[in-house]
């Protein structure tokens, strides 16, 4: 299931450098936007047992939140740098894709109003 996910989100960034037609110059920061989207996935905070108590239950929903807003933040610094790099066109098209406007939006084939 993991290597799946991986294959997954390796082709959507494939996808995305392609419609920003990544040059050169700009695949230092385009790398690093990558190793933090991958680093976002990556599970640091141990699942209590299942006959855990509530708190500790509680503890574990607080520390994956807390490594969530922190991924979040490295994406958003990789993202800040990785727009630094882009053409004018190619910020636009960075925003659409992780915004989720236009023709590649989640669900908008199939009618959905994501």
């Amino acid at each position: 299931m993991q290597q799946r996910f991986a294959d997954l989100m390796q082709r959507r960034l494939d996808h995305l450098a392609q419609r920003l037609q990544i040059r050169t110059d700009q695949q230092e920061s385009w790398q690093a936007y990558e190793r933090a989207v991958r680093s976002s996935f990556a599970l640091s905070a141990r699942r209590p047992e299942v006959d855990a108590d509530a708190a500790a239950w509680a503890r574990y929903r607080a520390d994956r939140a807390a490594d969530r807003a922190r991924q979040l933040g490295q994406q958003a610094d990789a993202i800040a740098t990785l727009q630094k790099s882009l053409s004018p066109a190619q910020v636009q098209t960075l925003g659409q894709a992780l915004r989720g406007v236009g023709e590649h939006a989640r669900g908008r084939e199939h009618g959905g109003r994501y």
